[in-house]
């Protein structure tokens, strides 16, 4: 039986990873649900207006009583109050103690290294633990930022999965894999 730890709360030096609350509806759509740009290469389509977000945010809030269940708001210290992102762990294969993760980032605050510090602190949280022996994500191939940021956090490449992902327009996109293992930190 797979050891679960669920959706705790952590602290950076700049972040605080917390669970999301139905108040954060107005934040998530502004930072990143309602942009197009900022999904692109996500299976979902941007929401058009601040109930669909909600309506997202309360099948969200909910799952939190499970231990199995794993979705933080990435906020920052000095604005706890603003979802800035998102990051969510799913048990991808229980028979091998693998997870996968998952994030978004608003665009204004890419490239300060934010997704990078949530990324790491994830994996840390996931391997102290849980009894996940590995961790991966993919991205799509066109997203190269998103790529950078695994290896920045010690994930090594693996290959491409050959249309293996959609695009919230239904077109099949490649996504490349990335992985760590316990004994890799």
């Amino acid at each position: 039986m797979f050891k679960h730890a669920g959706t705790k709360e952590i602290i950076t030096s700049r972040l605080i990873l917390r669970k999301f609350s139905i108040s954060d509806t107005s934040n998530v759509f502004k930072n990143w649900s309602s942009d197009p740009e900022n999904l692109k290469f996500m299976s979902w389509k941007a929401h058009s207006n601040l109930v669909e977000t909600e309506s997202y945010l309360c099948r969200i809030v909910p799952k939190y009583i499970k231990d199995s269940y794993y979705h933080w708001a990435i906020v920052l210290k000095s604005n706890a109050e603003e979802a800035i992102g998102s990051i969510s762990v799913e048990l991808f294969f229980s028979f091998n103690n693998c997870m996968e993760i998952g994030y978004t980032l608003s665009k204004k605050h890419w490239n300060q290294g934010i997704m990078t510090e949530s990324l790491k602190a994830v994996q840390d949280f996931l391997f102290e633990n849980t009894d996940c022996h590995r961790i991966q994500a993919r991205h799509a191939v066109e997203n190269k930022a998103s790529g950078r940021v695994m290896v920045k956090t010690g994930m090594k490449f693996e290959g491409i999965l050959r249309e293996f992902d959609r695009t919230s327009k239904g077109e099949w996109m490649d996504a490349a894999l990335y992985s760590m293992l316990k004994k890799d930190v």
